[in-house]
């Protein structure tokens, strides 16, 4: 108990009843007793709220003879807490990765303020060094109060913003708002936005499906790809004459790739009507090609495709998916050394869908997954 009232430097330490009864891990009124037996050996006295050692001779002693190398460590980090987070709102300054280490070895006996927490909750933030460990073990409604505080800061990092947004997230356990996915929109936080497309899948706003689709994050252009599939699959149909009509090799690699899935069905009504949109039209043709059940049938629905006069790319597309599945590989392979990067990517894209669809996966999409040879993206 008295060596919790010295300080890693060998001085008295002023302790509230409450911060000798955290440091010590006993309930309130057991420690209070102890203290109390304390004060009447004259080891301990009592000023105010606060309780101190009675002399500094004593502190001395305590610090050398009673306190190991290792509680001097935890001591001297400890204070070090505090001190930091008494100055922050004034320096800025924050936990440094050896300081958070080695706090965070002695992490259950470290109790935060809220002072200290805010301070924890910055240095995380920017991933200084560990600090979830309190954040999740702390008051809830107290961390999103720190949270809002720290998100009105004007010179944040866009990194750290996305940690604060993720740390909402796992404490409350809410659905993203609108404006918390945009610190995603950096490279360096790719991982972690395939990550929440994947978990959000046709929830995600088609907002944020329309820039995460300009990422160079080949994690990411995967990710947007399953979540349109499943957006599709689930009627919001609009995004086939989006993709269609542009000139993005990558949407254009999506809408040829969405051709394929089994899943995905236009109803009748709407591919045959003469009112339905070139692209949804075109969308159709490619679905007959791609699911053509003989030669024979994949002959004429390539037949239609070309009467439709498609896209150079989309026919060439068309073309490849048929060859491959009526006589094989060996003819797109005779045709590549006379071919330019961009088609060479075009020929083999239904040829790498084929063969993940035969190992289970989900999608191929080769050209999806990155940027094509040639440069050209979006």
């Amino acid at each position: 108990m008295t060596g919790k009232s010295v300080r890693s430097y060998g001085i008295k330490a002023q302790k509230s009843l409450s911060e000798m009864s955290a440091d010590v891990g006993l309930p309130a009124d057991k420690c209070e007793s102890l203290l109390e037996r304390l004060i009447d050996l004259r080891l301990v006295r009592h000023l105010g709220d606060q309780y101190e050692i009675a002399h500094d001779f004593l502190a001395h002693e305590i610090s050398d003879t009673l306190v190991d190398s290792e509680e001097r460590e935890f001591k001297r980090f400890r204070e070090l807490l505090t001190t930091k987070a008494a100055a922050f709102s004034t320096t800025h300054d924050l936990l440094t990765v050896g300081e958070l280490l080695v706090l965070f070895k002695h992490k259950e006996r470290v109790l935060p303020s809220d002072p200290e927490l805010k301070i924890l909750l910055a240095s995380w933030a920017r991933e200084e060094g560990p600090g979830l460990f309190w954040l999740l073990n702390a008051i809830p409604a107290r961390v999103i109060e720190l949270i809002g505080a720290g998100e009105i800061e004007t010179d944040l990092e866009r990194e750290e913003r996305a940690m604060l947004v993720l740390l909402r997230q796992k404490v409350t356990g809410m659905p993203f708002r609108g404006k918390d996915w945009s610190p995603f929109k950096g490279y360096k936080l790719g991982i972690q936005l395939a990550h929440l497309l994947s978990r959000y899948g046709r929830r995600t706003p088609d907002s944020v499906i329309r820039w995460a689709m300009r990422s160079k994050h080949g994690s990411v252009r995967a990710s947007v790809a399953e979540v349109l599939a499943e957006k599709v699959a689930t009627g919001s149909r609009n995004w086939i004459s989006e993709l269609g009509k542009s000139s993005s090799p990558f949407r254009r690699a999506i809408f040829e790739a969405l051709s394929l899935r089994k899943e995905l069905h236009l109803p009748p009504k709407k591919r045959e009507s003469k009112y339905a949109s070139r692209p949804m039209q075109e969308f159709a043709l490619l679905q007959e090609v791609s699911r053509g059940r003989n030669d024979a049938e994949r002959r004429a629905a390539l037949r239609a495709l070309q009467g439709f006069r498609p896209r150079a790319l989309t026919w060439l597309y068309a073309w490849a998916l048929s060859t491959f599945r009526t006589v094989g590989l060996q003819p797109i392979l005779s045709k590549l050394p006379k071919m330019r990067a961009e088609k060479i990517e075009v020929v083999l894209s239904p040829v790498d869908s084929e063969k993940s669809e035969s190992r289970g996966e989900r999608i191929g999409l080769f050209r999806a997954y990155r940027p094509t040879c040639s440069g050209a993206q979006y």
